[in-house]
C-alpha cells in the first residue's frame, strides 16, 4: 500500500502523504462503507488519509468543506 509505505512521497520528493478520495453516489453507501471500516483496527492509523464525500456533496459544497474521515468525522480537504 502507496500509503503505508510512503513510495510516492519519497519517489517524488513530495512533503505530503498520499490520500485517497471517494465519492459515492448515495448517502447510504458511504455510511455503511464507514460503519463496516470503524471496526477495523488495522486501518486505524490511516482512517485520515481517506476523503468520503457523496456526489451531491460534492456538487453543493465546496471541495475544500463536507468531507468524512473513515470514523465518521467531518475534516477539510486541506
Amino acid at each position: 500500500m502507496v500509503i503505508q509505505e510512503s513510495g510516492a512521497k519519497e519517489k517524488y520528493k513530495f512533503d505530503r502523504n498520499s490520500r485517497v478520495i471517494i465519492v459515492f453516489e448515495f448517502e447510504s453507501t458511504k455510511s455503511a462503507v464507514i460503519k463496516k471500516i470503524k471496526n477495523n483496527q488495522s486501518l486505524q492509523k490511516f482512517k485520515n488519509f481517506f476523503l468520503l464525500k457523496t456526489h451531491t456533496d460534492l456538487k453543493e459544497l465546496c471541495f475544500n468543506d463536507g468531507w468524512t474521515n473513515l470514523h465518521g468525522e467531518k475534516i477539510d480537504f486541506f
